[in-house]
Order: structure tokens, then C-alpha cells, then sequence
């Protein structure tokens, strides 16, 4: 978030120009952040994002209610989210519904000069479809965390791009001493009965 509001993205691409000029910068507010996927994540990005002075929107599946934060649900309000959205953040899970959700349309949607983040799943992104919005100037950079196929082919021509920025699948990754803690948790609640935190529901693969 920062690096769009402080044009970190584009600082770097004038150093690359040894180019000097100061930006107009923006306040959190003049920012509108999506974040797709309410869930046990997207609701800390959404209600964290809104505290730091974001003006922040939320997509769901079903209808939710977060404080600072509005919040839409359904295809046809996600359409027209999009184009109120300067910064896309999806934390989706994969399911049958979200795999190819980000497709050429939706992101051509995305008003010019938009970011897009994703640390959900890679099959909800179009990649091509992504490299074209790149390419056109329509989107202003991406962060990707996740990938169709991983690791990232050594040939993909995201790798070479100022305007991509990859990390391995790290967004949320599993760390030994809260996971143990977890599993002991989880394993005490089934013993006395009880539901365990972050059982999965079939029915909505997730």
C-alpha cells in the first residue's frame, strides 16, 4: 500500500532514469483500497487498512459487516467495485467459483494506473491477461505472491518486469512456534468436544 500511495514504483523507475522530481504525494484517504475475500484474512487486511486512514471496500461471497469498511457482495457489485478501486488486494480462497475470477474483463475494469495484489491463489488470475493490462500502461504495477504454476517458470517474462514484483509464496507462511501452538490447541478441543478453529467446510472448499 505504501509503495502505491508514496510512488515508490515510480521513484524506482525514475532512478533508473536518474530522474530527480518529487511527486505529489496522496494522503491514506485519497486511496481506495478492494480487498476480495472477507474471511478469517481478509477481514484483518480490510479492518487493519481501514484504521491506517484507507478509504477501504471489502467483496465477499455473502454479505458481511466490518467497521470502516464497505462492504459488497455478489458478481454483479464486484463488477462494480472494480471500477472504484485503485489498489485490488485479493486473499481469495481457490474454489470453483474464484479460479479464473480475475480474467481480462474484470481487470480491464480497473481504472488506469491501478495496482493489483494478490496473495490469495494464483489460478484466480488471468497471467496473460495480466501481462497485456502491464504492457498497455493499464495497471500501474502488481505484487504476486501466488502463481498458477509454481515456482514461476524461469521463462516468464514476469520475472524481467519493473513493474511485477514476485515473492515465493511467503505471504502467509507457516511458522513452526504459532502452528505447534495450533495443533496443541485444536487437539485440547477435540478432546473436550468443541469445534476446532479453522476446521474446513467441503461443501465451500474452504
Amino acid at each position: 500500500m505504501l509503495r502505491y500511495q508514496r510512488n515508490f514504483d515510480l521513484y524506482q523507475q525514475q532512478q533508473a532514469r536518474h530522474d530527480w522530481t518529487p511527486l505529489p504525494p496522496k494522503l491514506p484517504d485519497e486511496v481506495r483500497v478492494s480487498v476480495l475475500g472477507l474471511g478469517a484474512i481478509g477481514s484483518v487486511v480490510a479492518k487493519t487498512l481501514a484504521g491506517l486512514g484507507y478509504t477501504v471496500s471489502g467483496w465477499s461471497r455473502r454479505p458481511k459487516e466490518l467497521p470502516g469498511v464497505a462492504c459488497y457482495h455478489g458478481q454483479q457489485e464486484l463488477e462494480a467495485l472494480l471500477s472504484k478501486t485503485d489498489v485490488l488486494v485479493s486473499v481469495l480462497p481457490s474454489t470453483p467459483e474464484t479460479r479464473g475470477l480475475l480474467n481480462r474483463e474484470r481487470l480491464a475494469r480497473l481504472p488506469r494506473g491501478a495496482a493489483l495484489i494478490n496473495a490469495g491463489r494464483g489460478e484466480q488470475l488471468d497471467q496473460e491477461a495480466l501481462l497485456e493490462m502491464l504492457v498497455a500502461g493499464h495497471l500501474r504495477f502488481a505484487q504476486l505472491d501466488v502463481f498458477v504454476n509454481e515456482p514461476l517458470a524461469p521463462e516468464s517474462p514476469l520475472w524481467d518486469r519493473h513493474d511485477v514484483i514476485i515473492t515465493p509464496h511467503i505471504a502467509a507462511i507457516t511458522l513452526l512456534g504459532p502452528a505447534v501452538q495450533q495443533i496443541a490447541d485444536n487437539l485440547g478441543a477435540l478432546q473436550r468436544g468443541e469445534v476446532p478453529a479453522g476446521l474446513v467446510d467441503r461443501t465451500q472448499a474452504y
